[in-house]
């Protein structure tokens, strides 16, 4: 029920049902600008680092973000997703689409370049004003977000 109204029926109703629809959020999870980790290897003593994307990199930075607003609020949020969609205007910065889409080119480091977009005419991928399936809601806000989610 808290979708309603701001996930498009286009993705929300499937055969006459409505049906919970995802993602709700965004958050960075490229690991070019991601995260680093290291680690020693218990066995070899051998110590390496690599870069962490994903949702192994978002996931752990939206819980934390989440925390600091629950610290704010000086409350436990419990199942937060309704708070989200309430205050999404709010709370959330609006990924939308540009008039011309951006690519970006990355170095590998092998002499070759990653072209990283969202908005790809060639995939059926693209972010949208308002909720998307690529972005959902848009990223948390900062200050705003801390203030509107309470």
């Amino acid at each position: 029920t808290w979708q309603k109204g701001v996930v498009p029926n286009s993705f929300a109703v499937q055969s006459g049902v409505a049906r919970r629809t995802v993602p709700d959020v965004s958050m960075l999870a490229d690991p070019f600008t991601g995260f680093v980790i290291g680690q020693t290897d218990p066995d070899s003593g051998t110590y390496s680092e690599y870069p962490i994307g994903g949702t192994s990199l978002a996931c752990p930075l939206f819980v934390a973000t989440v925390a600091v607003a629950q610290q704010h609020a000086k409350r436990s949020f419990g199942e937060a997703n309704a708070l989200f969609y309430k205050n999404a205007t709010k709370a959330f910065r609006d990924i939308a689409p540009l008039a011309v889409p951006e690519v970006v080119a990355l170095p590998l480091g092998d002499g070759t370049n990653a072209a990283i977009t969202f908005d790809d005419p060639q995939q059926t991928i693209a972010t949208a004003k308002g909720w998307d399936s690529v972005t959902g809601l848009g990223v948390p806000n900062g200050q705003a977000f801390l203030n509107a989610i309470k």
